[in-house]
């Protein structure tokens, strides 16, 4: 008898309940056979005892109404419910065939299977959204895939109808604060909130769905509910394409759109999941199939018309198969052929599909075409070998619901039987007679039902606490005994692990064994565990066996001396150390203490002031025993720190860690310990003399400790500020300027002084009128930025030659395709032989903003047009760097020099500015921070002090370039030039570039702020 009362009784209203399909948390599911229409259906029943809960009764009624109302093909279809005798059922089309999630466990889907099934489910949801039904639990479990290789939805059990309100569940699965519905792997963020589900949360899970098919990998993994919905929160799902190579780029934006945080950034319906899908499969055909694979009629198979094998055929041919009720996939009719051939032959594919599901549901045999000499059919098979189930060696199950398999009709002891239902076995041996109905023939079947598990035994575990068995020798001799009150010793199976690996281990016809262990200085894990040939296993039996080789010793800690310790109260703790934990215990004063991993113990004894002496005891677990006795000094009676630097206030260095030099005195040093910032100094007749370091810039804190061995003393904290110094100070240049060499790139800086001065030249350059305008001080580079020096600016960014080019835009290749002055060797930049100390060139404005940023970060930039305008002819409105001259080879290098390309930073040293800046005529144009715009000198916010035009204006894509190049000619009277054109060597001079060009004749020089000495 099984202990299920619906399959003892074995009917439920119209239906013969044949077997038991599975088990929920609602009730169990059965195959029941309804006796009128002579077919199978899946039959869900409520358990009786939750038919007190009226609200998941009305869900599981909610669950019948709603999916009752949706007739397709991809969704498992509900034919009946009712209440019968108080139990209440659900009938359901039955679907022979496995889980999505089975499917994908072994070995697996492909791609494109996985695009299948999730295109069939899409367009299961388009249909029920369309009624206004949210599902609220896809996942895998809850899609079935058919011997036909079609996908059907199922278990409706959390279903909304957004045309009603949605009453409150009180018996949903419990994860966070609250109770939510669904399934945490799958669900999108407003379901675990429990508010805004709608139509597209189904559209989350599918795409989750189809992530996990593509990849086997859950997109928020986690241990638990919690551990999930901090994922869902803090973390984004893994790009697919890093667990599956084989998914491209379009697979998986399709997945992650679906899969979307905000529900307004998803496919909007699922139709529109489904269209995506169908342009996917569009570009990756299979084989020549296609979604959207017209069937043919094929009068030895069905349905057919696919190079794949049949199988697959039917797949495509399914996946746009015909709804009922006029429902259809996404934008099928309007993208293939004629919609009413389409329809025939769809309806001709669900009617070969209900034929075929109806063989299926009849044992799954298809008729064999006539043939003239049938062979001749047995009375009856029994698919169970003939050397099984005998006397000799009776069947040993551990279930008392057995099955025969088998064919024919025939009886058993007896009463009529049908192969594969359920019998009754009693305990211990049965004797089954199998006999033919039609015949003579019959065959008896011996079973054994034993459900009694096998006992293992081991007597030298007793008495050892947690299993611990300890050894002092090199080998252990495993000896026990194994017993089956049910069948028996008879093949009985004793598996031995040792520290995880399987090793023999024989069983003598007595049920004994025994074998030696070699035991190293590591525990040995030893497990048992018997299973006999009914499968009944034993309980699994664990131990370990404990190398213990050592002789008790103390270790007492430093505070003990041999005159004995001094403490300052009189309660103290007495701490020390055993060389072993396991096995061993300590007591001091008779009490035992507490023995960690590492053997280190502490006790807190209390005395009276004087000298007292405490009693320290230790055994192990073989009997060994060591007595200590320590003397103790309780003294009531305490040093302090003077901190002699450093002071507060800044400390400033070029780089870190910033060392720190900490000196000072602590007046009571005996056997006192010092620290600095958690770090112990030795203290020299009382003196200590150490240093800390400052990983970061900014504030920093000082911590000096002491304590006597009683525990007293105190301690003093000093903060500190760390400044970076990013100028190093040089001497004057012959202008009488200030220059500093910049630590991050050893460019030589220039201060500026601020002040007033005219800035253009009207009369000359009519976008460059004069005004009067102000400057605060700065500083500029002398020279223009080197090839030498933007390699180190790259290496330090770890930038490649591509990303340099093609993604930052930094640099532009020349006309031969190379960058001039710079190479990159795959791993590193270098600067091209010979180019060091010329300036860098073939740079974007983008480049040079970057470079000037990273070499100073508070405030390093490109120059303005009026800083440039100023550091290159002064106040005293020059037309060139050295004056009003025309110039010339030794001044500047330009198109007279007859050079064709910069000459090195550091020549023309008779061409300086009046600061003491070279080349700020000729050699390359130089970037500037503003936007070019003509007659922009006249502009609001142009005028005044610090004029820039940093912001960009409308229908303005031009940045300004100033100083000419190494082809600028010597022109007398400049006139505004074109973006191809050489810029003018003039210090008003203005010139117009894309910045997102470079040239050979192109580089720049940065500026920053004044530095604070």
């Amino acid at each position: 008898m099984s202990d299920d009362p619906l399959l003892n009784k074995g009917e439920l209203g119209p239906y013969r309940i044949e077997r038991k399909l599975g088990q929920g948390a609602m009730g169990g599911v059965y195959l029941g056979m309804h006796r009128v229409l002579e077919v199978h259906h899946a039959i869900k029943v409520v358990h009786p005892k939750l038919l007190g809960d009226g609200t998941l009764v009305e869900r599981f009624l909610r669950e019948a109404r709603n999916t009752a109302k949706m007739k397709h093909m991809n969704i498992v279809q509900v034919v009946g419910a009712d209440q019968v005798e108080g139990m209440y059922y659900l009938a359901m089309e039955f679907v022979a065939g496995k889980t999505l999630e089975q499917l994908m466990r072994h070995p697996g889907l492909s791609v494109h299977d996985a695009v299948r099934y999730t295109h069939m489910i899409a367009n299961a949801l388009n249909y029920a959204h369309s009624r206004n039904i949210i599902h609220r639990d896809i996942k895998p479990a809850n899609i079935m895939v058919n011997e036909d290789d079609v996908a059907k939805l199922m278990d409706f059990g959390l279903v909304r109808d957004q045309g009603a309100p949605d009453a409150p569940d009180t018996g949903e699965q419990l994860t966070m604060a609250g109770y939510i519905m669904g399934t945490p792997q799958y669900m999108p963020l407003e379901q675990w909130q429990g508010e805004g589900v709608d139509h597209r949360s189904d559209i989350y899970a599918l795409g989750a769905t189809l992530y996990v098919e593509l990849t086997g990998k859950l997109p928020f993994p986690g241990k638990n509910a919690r551990e999930i919905f901090r994922n869902v929160l803090t973390i984004s799902a893994k790009d697919v394409r890093e667990h599956n190579s084989e998914i491209d780029e379009q697979l998986a934006q399709i997945v992650h759109r679906a899969m979307a945080p905000e529900k307004e950034d998803r496919f909007q319906s699922a139709g529109e999941f489904a269209l995506a899908l169908e342009q996917w499969w569009d570009r990756h055909p299979y084989q020549g199939t296609s979604l959207f694979k017209a069937p043919v009629i094929d009068e030895t198979r069905g349905i057919s018309g696919s190079t794949r094998a049949p199988t697959t055929a039917t797949r495509a041919v399914l996946t746009h198969s015909a709804t009922l009720e006029g429902s259809s996939p996404t934008a099928m009719g309007a993208r293939k052929g004629s919609a009413p051939l389409i329809a025939v032959v769809a309806l001709l594919v669900v009617v070969v599909g209900v034929i075929v599901a109806l063989f299926a549901f009849q044992g799954g045999e298809q008729p064999l075409p006539p043939s003239p000499t049938p062979p001749p059919a047995p009375e009856f098979s029994v698919a169970i070998d003939a050397d099984k189930a005998t006397e000799a060696l009776p069947l040993a199950v551990t279930s008392a619901d057995f099955s025969i398999p088998g064919k024919g009709s025939v009886t058993v002891n007896g009463a009529p039987y049908k192969f594969g239902s359920a019998l009754s076995l009693s305990p211990g041996l049965n004797k089954l007679l199998v006999a033919s109905t039609e015949g003579a023939s019959e065959r008896t079947l011996f079973v054994i039902f034993d459900n009694m598990k096998p006992v293992v035994e081991v007597p030298l575990l007793e008495g050892w606490p947690d299993n611990l068995v300890p050894t002092s020798k090199s080998s252990f001799k495993l000896a026990g005994s194994v017993s089956d009150a049910g069948c028996g010793l008879r093949d009985l199976k004793l598996t031995l692990l040792i520290d995880g690996e399987e090793r023999s281990l024989v069983v003598n016809s007595a049920g004994e064994f025994e074998r030696d262990i070699p035991v190293a200085d590591a525990d040995v894990t030893l497990e048992l565990q018997a299973e006999d040939r009914a499968g009944n296993r034993s309980a699994a039996l664990t131990f370990w066996v404990v190398p213990d080789r050592a002789s008790l010793r103390f270790d007492f800690d430093k505070p003990w001396k041999p005159e004995g310790r001094w403490v300052a109260s009189k309660q103290f703790e007495l701490t020390g150390r055993i060389n072993k934990s396991r096995g061993a215990k300590v007591t001091v004063d008779g009490k035992e203490v507490v023995l960690p991993a590492d053997g280190a113990f502490a006790a807190t004894v209390t005395r009276e002031p004087g000298a007292h002496e405490i009693a320290i005891v230790a055994t192990d677990w073989f009997g060994s025993r060591l007595d200590f006795t320590k003397r103790v000094f309780v003294d009531l009676e305490a040093p302090a720190i003077t901190l002699g630097g450093p002071a507060p206030g800044t400390i400033r260095v070029e780089k870190l860690p910033a060392k720190i030099d900490v000196q000072g005195r602590v007046d009571d040093p005996n056997d006192a310990v010092l620290t600095v910032n958690g770090k112990s100094v030795v203290l020299v007749d009382g003196n200590f003399s150490t240093s800390v370091n400052a990983a970061e810039f900014g504030d920093f804190t000082i911590i000096v400790e002491v304590k006597d061995p009683n525990g007293r003393g105190g301690s003093v904290e000093v903060s500190v500020r760390i400044e970076q110094i990013k100028y190093r100070p040089l001497a004057k240049n012959r202008q009488g300027y200030q220059e500093y060499e910049r630590v991050s790139d050893g460019m030589t800086m220039v201060l500026i002084p601020g002040g007033e001065f005219t800035r253009g030249s009207g009369r000359i350059m009519p976008d460059a009128p004069d005004a009067k305008i102000e400057l605060s001080s700065f500083l500029i580079a002398k020279y223009e930025v080197t090839n030498a020096q933007f390699v180190t600016f790259l290496n330090a960014d770890a930038v490649t030659a591509d990303a340099a080019v093609s993604t930052r835009r930094w640099l532009v290749r020349n006309a031969d395709g190379f960058l001039t002055g710079l190479n990159f060797n795959g791993t590193q930049w270098e600067v091209a032989p010979g180019e060091g100390s010329r300036p860098v060139v073939g740079i974007t404005w983008t480049g040079a903003d970057a470079y000037c940023r990273w070499a100073d970060s508070d405030g390093g930039s490109l120059p303005s047009e009026a800083q440039w305008e100023y550091a290159a002819r002064g106040a005293d409105g020059r037309t060139y760097p050295w004056g009003n001259e025309l110039p010339d080879s030794a001044r500047a290098n330009c198109e007279i020099t007859g050079r064709d390309k910069p000459s090195e930073v550091t020549k023309q040293e008779e061409g300086e500015s009046p600061f003491g800046l070279r080349n700020m005529a000729g050699n390359v144009e130089e970037w500037c921070l503003d936007w070019y715009e003509e007659g922009s000198y006249l502009l609001p916010g142009q005028g005044g002090k610090d004029p820039v035009r940093a912001t960009k204006p409308d229908a303005v894509d031009r940045r300004v370039v100033r100083g000419g190049s190494v082809l600028s000619p010597v022109v007398r009277e400049p006139k505004p030039t074109g973006d191809e054109d050489p810029s003018h060597l003039q210090a008003f001079a203005r010139a117009r570039r894309l910045p997102n060009t470079g040239a050979n004749d192109r580089g720049f020089r940065p500026v920053a702020k004044p530095p604070n000495e």
